[in-house]
């Protein structure tokens, strides 16, 4: 029953004067995307995983959180000479799927700084070639 279900989670870090490299070392992971910062650009490190089978997206939400709590100082880092850092739940626009996020996860996630997002999409390229 749950084989028609998937969603991806991105997250994604901006920063205005630091290099992928460093984003790359500070958070231990090779990006799927991102680019050096310019004179009118951030640079972005983003890095997107994608589950099929499965409704409970903000159970992935919350394992992100725990991920960035592990490197809560780097996170700081990021975060302080306005750089951000957003989680984004990619869900499919052709189907019905929810879930519920407990308040103690977000407030782990607003103890960091780490903003939620959510995007829709009709497709989500790579999660499905079905449509």
């Amino acid at each position: 029953m749950l084989d028609g279900y998937y969603f991806s989670i991105r997250v994604l870090v901006r920063h205005p004067a630091m290099c992928v490299a460093d984003l790359t070392r500070g958070l231990g992971e090779e990006p799927d995307y991102s680019h050096e910062p310019t004179d009118s650009n951030a640079a972005f490190w983003s890095r997107v995983s994608e589950t099929r089978g499965e409704r409970g997206f903000f159970s992935e939400v919350t394992d992100v959180i725990s991920w960035l709590e592990g490197k809560s100082a780097f996170v700081r880092e990021v975060l302080g000479p306005k750089g951000s850092i957003e989680v984004i739940v990619q869900l499919p626009g052709d189907r019905n799927i929810g879930d519920s996020w407990n308040a103690g996860a977000m407030a782990r996630a607003a103890a960091l700084g780490v903003s939620l997002g959510v995007e829709v999409f009709p497709s989500i390229r790579g999660v499905t070639n079905e449509i």
